[in-house]
């Protein structure tokens, strides 16, 4: 869901405030590099965008495009150290399910996964 957020620090702010020093906090969120080529309308990978994407009948679901820097500026800006950095790659599973997908996730992938710790 941080991708739905126009900004991040209240968010994590208060993640932060409710965590035990030492307490974990995991997310996902979309790939900057993935959401970049595919819905930047400024052209520009630094700026942070508003998007839009009509998900069938459920209609428009708006999310935020923004550079993998302005995600660990903001964790770090409210008191946690990242952990770990995944971009997860797919597996033969589901190379095996969907070819196509498959190629495509290996060029760019989709997510990154993130675990930061509270500091203190």
């Amino acid at each position: 869901m941080i991708h739905y957020l126009p900004r991040l620090e209240p968010v994590f702010r208060e993640v932060a405030r409710v965590l035990r020093p030492g307490g974990l906090f995991t997310f996902s969120t979309h790939h900057p590099m993935a959401e970049y080529p595919r819905y930047s309308t400024t052209g520009l990978y630094y700026d942070t965008e508003e998007v839009e994407q009509i998900w069938g009948e459920l209609g428009p679901v708006r999310f935020f495009r923004r550079p993998l820097s302005d995600i660990t500026e903001a964790l770090a800006s409210s008191g946690f150290v990242i952990e770990r950095l995944i971009e997860p790659k797919p597996t033969d599973a589901f190379r095996e399910a969907s070819p196509k997908a498959y190629e495509r996730l290996l060029r760019a992938p989709d997510f990154l996964l993130l675990r930061a710790r509270r500091e203190g």
